[in-house]
């Protein structure tokens, strides 16, 4: 997003911070999420293991992730299709708190390891591709209109869906 005023820059600049924006993301979690809603709250920093990685620390910053599962899948692998919803914006705030429920994302090999590396699904998958897609965005025009985009699942993570059964 980027604004073509100061207005607008203001206007989104105090949209990100008061969490007024709303930004959603479509991530293929390993494993059967439960409960079926649900809001991880969970602090963010740097890792103090690897400084190059974020981590759920107690010292981190304030990050709430909410999410719904769309749908669970168990064959070829036990997966979870979610919508996530981020109250907050820290860096790979869903792959983080996903990792941190032992759900990592499918394919984030950064925060989920060789967990997040189901080989059925690796294969249609590239090297270094997670699946996790940002689908939706809305934010509050300055003139006072809500303005909403939305970005269909790339070909590439729609064939590992239709893989799915």
């Amino acid at each position: 997003m980027v604004a073509r005023s100061p207005r607008g820059f203001e206007s989104l600049t105090r949209q990100m911070r008061g969490h007024a924006a709303d930004r959603r993301y479509l991530a293929l979690a390993v494993g059967i999420v439960e409960p079926r809603q649900g809001t991880i709250d969970a602090p963010i920093g740097r890792s103090a293991r690897r400084p190059d990685r974020m981590a759920v620390r107690a010292s981190g910053r304030p990050a709430r992730t909410s999410y719904e599962v769309r749908t669970w899948y168990h064959t070829p692998v036990a997966v979870t299709l979610l919508e996530a919803a981020l109250d907050t914006g820290r860096t790979h705030q869903v792959r983080v708190h996903l990792a941190a429920l032992r759900h990592p994302v499918v394919g984030d090999d950064r925060y989920g390891g060789a967990l997040a590396r189901p080989a059925a699904l690796v294969s249609m998958l590239g090297a270094g591709r997670v699946f996790l897609h940002a689908w939706k965005l809305a934010v509050d025009h300055p003139d006072g209109r809500r303005l909403s985009w939305e970005s269909p699942v790339p070909a590439d993570l729609g064939a590992v869906l239709e893989s799915l059964a």
